[in-house]
């Protein structure tokens, strides 16, 4: 399965509603040219920290949050999913859409290979971590996983692409902290 492919089904079955925070690079520019939505962060240059991120998002909002790291990223900071675990949010859904390359700068190999992220999550406290290789077995795993309580993670196995998207994300990040607070913020006032 293709990330634009993931991303699709993902960004489908988690909600238009849902506050979404995407990791450098290639998922960035995937997730825009697949739906660039006002509750869309895109992290541009910031390598390991949209976990950290998103976090701190839903812990300061009641929207659903969902995180979009790459095993790359997601490797750079383990440190945050002993985080995550701890802090139990049940608004957070952690995605790792992992093609065991760092596909924003020439493919060079992860160690993702070797790393059990079901497992790693599970030690640091999420409540639920799965695991898939295709298209239907995400589709049957979201589904089985709507309406549960996070922290969630789903290690999703997609395929290397080495050729990024053409487009890149336009939005700066000025912007997006602009658009994502205004939702934020337009959510809260609406539920007093």
């Amino acid at each position: 399965m293709k990330c634009a492919e993931a991303l699709e089904i993902l960004l489908k079955s988690i909600g238009k509603d849902a506050v979404c925070c995407f990791t450098n690079g290639f998922i960035s520019r995937s997730a825009y040219l697949v739906k660039d939505r006002p509750n869309h962060l895109y992290m541009v240059g910031s390598m390991g920290l949209v976990s950290s991120v998103g976090l701190g998002i839903a812990m300061n909002s009641k929207r659903r949050v969902a995180v979009f790291d790459g095993d790359g990223s997601a490797l750079m900071n383990l440190g945050a999913l002993a985080l995550i675990g701890n802090r139990k949010q049940s608004n957070l859904v952690h995605v790792v859409l992992d093609n065991g390359c760092y596909a924003s700068t020439g493919g060079q190999q992860t160690v993702s290979g070797t790393v059990d992220f079901v497992r790693l999550a599970g030690a640091s406290g999420y409540r639920t971590a799965v695991s898939v290789g295709d298209a239907k077995k995400l589709q049957r795993e979201l589904s089985a996983l709507s309406g549960a309580r996070g922290p969630l993670l789903i290690h999703v196995r997609v395929e290397a692409e080495i050729a990024a998207p053409s487009t890149r994300v336009t939005v700066t990040p000025e912007q997006m902290a602009a658009r994502v607070r205004s939702y934020l913020t337009a959510g809260a006032r609406r539920r007093s």
